[in-house]
């Protein structure tokens, strides 16, 4: 699935991440386009998601979802 990653520049990006990706898999995505390591970011989308393993749904979080990466 494609989701947009926006980050602390509101600079975006869209990224494809596995339909049954996790969070790690976001900030991997994020890492590649900006080159901000993993350990450093922390994804919001309404609020602070916090485990790495979480499922995507778990934040409902699909195709065409906004994410925002804070680092």
């Amino acid at each position: 699935m494609k989701i947009t990653v926006i980050n602390n520049r509101k600079e975006e990006a869209v990224v494809e991440i596995p339909d049954d990706g996790v969070l790690l898999d976001v900030k991997k995505a994020a890492e590649k386009v900006w080159g901000i390591p993993v350990n450093k970011q922390n994804i919001t989308r309404g609020e602070v998601a916090e485990n790495d393993a979480d499922v995507l749904n778990k934040y409902y979080i699909r195709e065409g979802s906004f994410v925002r990466i804070h680092h």
